[in-house]
């Protein structure tokens, strides 16, 4: 669904099998844009204000105790330290938004002479990165 150029940002660190996310960072927050080809269940957490747009397929939302569906077009806002968790349906496309600079880590690219290009490809939805090619910390 995404196109190129968003593919080609530092792939977010995540704990869940099967997802991917592609990371802009910047002083003032953070854009991620999530793809579930499998699906996932987020658990209960708390972090800084957010906001999504769900590009396509669904998620099953619990903010602050409430239920919230959201579909292709529809939109969620939760604030701060709000506790909230999804179900996220398999095939489903997130873009969220964070107020928090660090939210989230990305893989950084590492280049070698020994990978084609110079540059070691970051892993791809359901793809674990190379070993030894997962330091902490964002590339922005």
């Amino acid at each position: 669904m995404y196109p190129e150029w968003i593919l080609k940002l530092p792939q977010v660190k995540t704990p869940f099998p099967g997802a991917a996310g592609w990371l802009i960072t910047s002083s003032r927050g953070q854009v991620v844009f999530w793809e579930f080809p499998h699906g996932a269940e987020v658990s209960p957490h708390r972090h800084g204000p957010q906001m999504g747009f769900v590009l396509g397929g669904r998620t099953v939302m619990q903010i602050d105790g409430k239920t919230q569906v959201c579909v292709a077009g529809e939109t969620f806002t939760i604030g701060d330290q709000v506790e909230h968790s999804a179900v996220v349906d398999p095939g489903t496309f997130i873009v969220e938004f964070y107020q928090e600079s660090d939210r989230h880590t990305a893989y950084e690219r590492t280049t070698s002479p020994l990978c084609k290009g110079g540059e070691h490809e970051q892993p791809r939805a359901g793809q674990e990165p190379l070993e030894g090619h997962e330091p902490p910390g964002s590339l922005w």
